[in-house]
This record gives C-alpha cells, sequence and structure tokens, in this order.
C-alpha cells in the first residue's frame, strides 16, 4: 500500500500529520527574525577618479583602462562597469557571492596603487569606496525667518556634529544647502604679463595647498616627525600663496594676478578668468 492509499484510508493519520505540520509552522513563525532595515550587501566596489579639465575621451584613456588593466588578476571578480564623464571617472567592480568584501576592497586599493604615474597630473587621488545603501531613517528641518543660508548652514554642521556623537548613530547627511566653495577670479591679462597659463596656476595650487607627511628621523634624543601643513581652507589663505618665485627676488603672489573668494585685492577688467 502506497502513502496516499494509506492516508485515504486512515483520516486520523491525516489529522494528526496536519496538527503537527500547523505547530511547526506557528513555531517556526514566532523564532523567525524580523527585520526592518535589512542589511543588503551589493557585493560592489565603486572606483571614483575626479580629473579637471578633461574630456570623456581623455579619461577613458588615461584612467579607466589603466585602472581596468589593473584589475584583471584578482580573483571573484563578476562584472566590471565603466563610465567616462567629463571631468570623472567611475569604475564599478561587482564581485561574485560569499567572498570577503573586507578582503577585496584592500586587494583593489593595493592594484590601483600599484599603476605607474597614477593618477594624471590634473587629477585627483582616486577613492575606492564599499558600494552601500543608505536608508533615511530621520528627517530634520532648520528654518529661519532670519538667518541667512551661511548660517543655517553653519547652525546644521553644529547639530550634525551632536547627532554624530550618539553612540547609535553613524552618518549624518546634510541636503538642500550647496556646498562651500573657494573661487579664484585670475585676470588674463596680468597672467600673460607674467607669462602664465590658467593651467600652470591650478596645477601649483593643488602642489602647494596640501598635508604632506615627510616621515621620521631617528636622533640620539628621540624620533623627529617632518611634515609640511599647507593645506589652505579658506579664501583669503590664498592670497598671499607665492606662484612664481624669481631667481632675482621678485615675487608674484596670487592677489596680483587675481581675486580670491570675493576678497578684492583690486577691481579686474571684464576678461578674465575662474579657477
Amino acid at each position: 500500500m502506497n502513502p496516499f492509499e494509506y492516508m485515504a484510508g486512515n483520516r486520523i493519520a491525516v489529522m494528526l500529520a496536519t496538527a503537527a505540520l500547523l505547530a511547526l509552522g506557528f513555531t517556526g513563525l514566532l523564532h523567525v527574525s524580523v527585520e526592518r532595515y535589512p542589511d543588503i550587501d551589493l557585493r560592489t566596489i565603486l572606483i571614483g577618479v575626479p580629473y579637471d579639465g578633461a574630456t570623456p575621451r581623455e579619461v577613458e584613456e588615461d584612467i579607466i583602462r589603466r585602472i581596468e588593466e589593473s584589475l584583471t588578476e584578482i580573483d571573484g571578480v563578476d562584472r566590471i562597469t565603466s563610465n567616462a564623464f567629463e571631468a570623472k571617472a567611475e569604475v564599478l567592480i561587482e564581485f561574485d557571492q560569499w567572498v570577503d568584501m573586507v578582503a577585496k576592497l584592500d586587494t583593489v586599493r593595493t592594484a590601483v596603487d600599484g599603476i605607474e604615474d597614477f593618477p594624471p597630473i590634473n587629477a585627483d587621488e582616486p577613492e575606492i569606496v564599499v558600494h552601500e545603501i543608505l536608508r533615511s531613517v530621520v528627517s530634520l528641518v532648520l528654518t529661519s525667518p532670519t538667518a541667512g543660508e551661511d548660517e543655517l548652514r553653519r547652525g546644521a554642521e553644529g547639530l550634525r556634529e551632536e547627532l554624530l556623537l550618539l553612540p547609535k548613530v553613524s552618518v549624518v547627511d546634510l541636503l538642500g544647502t550647496r556646498d562651500r566653495e573657494i573661487q579664484i577670479d585670475l585676470d588674463e591679462s596680468r597672467l600673460r604679463r607674467h607669462h602664465l597659463t590658467v593651467q600652470e596656476v591650478v596645477a601649483r595650487l593643488k602642489r602647494s595647498s596640501i598635508n604632506l607627511t615627510g616621515g621620521p628621523i631617528a636622533t640620539e634624543s628621540g624620533t623627529i616627525v617632518l611634515g609640511t601643513m599647507e593645506k589652505r581652507l579658506y579664501g583669503d589663505q590664498f592670497n598671499e600663496f607665492v606662484v612664481v618665485a624669481r631667481p632675482d627676488g621678485s615675487i608674484v603672489r596670487l592677489r596680483d594676478i587675481g581675486r580670491v573668494g570675493g576678497v578684492v585685492t583690486e577691481p579686474l577688467p571684464p576678461q578674465s578668468r575662474a579657477c
């Protein structure tokens, strides 16, 4: 007799089996964990490289192709998607399931750091992060009938610092406000007078406005750490920046060839360039 014939002739066994299955189902339902915001592992790493003034073709040849070549030896890669935008490159690496993303992040960083003469001169350092989904939990709105945009932003930044001090808060984003920037207006006639170009001024600003550590030096009395702290964060700090220092002792400062962040040294003619 097969199981179906036995169940058809023994209704008590069928009822007992049904009751046992229902009991097991209710027991499992009570022990199932429920997450309102479950963690979703996208298994992707994003590489972003800002490249000011570059066309999409230059971005593809100078950045994307070199990054893709460096990633060919990494195991567990499912797909690589690259996007060349104007002044920016993005490379999205998708990995297979069950890979250790922490280890893969270190591997990708090592591969990109191993590229010779990378990034190009006008490009910024690559930003390599694990692609994650961040969900908004709480939204706070700051308004004021008298405060301006800058005052509201300062208040929002202070509130963000206080929220980040809470033990269960890890990310706080500012929305609805413009990012601060330092604008430098260069006079073309003054640039020609000093035999300079906008690209040369931008390159010298990037090379000089940095914080750089030179490493430790061991002495008999202790260890000395050499470093340069020349990162400029405010517009008025750029006025005294030395653009050209000639052997005869003459110095050309940034305020001599343009205007920085609204601090006007003298009126500029209509023909000027911004960087």
